[in-house]
């Protein structure tokens, strides 16, 4: 399956909290959550690469509400796990 973007965070766009990370033809990398704490109205993103239980890599949303800084936090953490990705081979 192709994906508009090199790192995909499957059904974010839903508004999902949870859900796969693909590239763009379709591997498989791990799962990403989004971790919302609306007390604080802020958050994180965080990545777990497949056949772990720990996260890699994570990215904070400073602005819970925001699509600004959520859309900011999304890009950052596509950016990580693609560097990520290049560096396992």
């Amino acid at each position: 399956m192709q994906h508009p973007y090199r790192i995909n965070l499957i059904g974010i766009e839903a508004e999902e909290v949870t859900g796969r990370v693909e590239t763009d033809d379709g591997e498989i990398l791990g799962t990403w959550e989004f971790i919302k704490n609306e007390e604080e109205e802020t958050g994180t993103i965080i990545f777990i690469p497949e056949e772990h239980t720990e996260a890699a890599l994570s990215e904070p949303v400073s602005f819970l509400f925001s699509r600004m800084s959520v859309g900011q936090a999304i890009r950052e953490i596509c950016s990580n796990i693609d560097s990520w990705h290049k560096q396992q081979g």
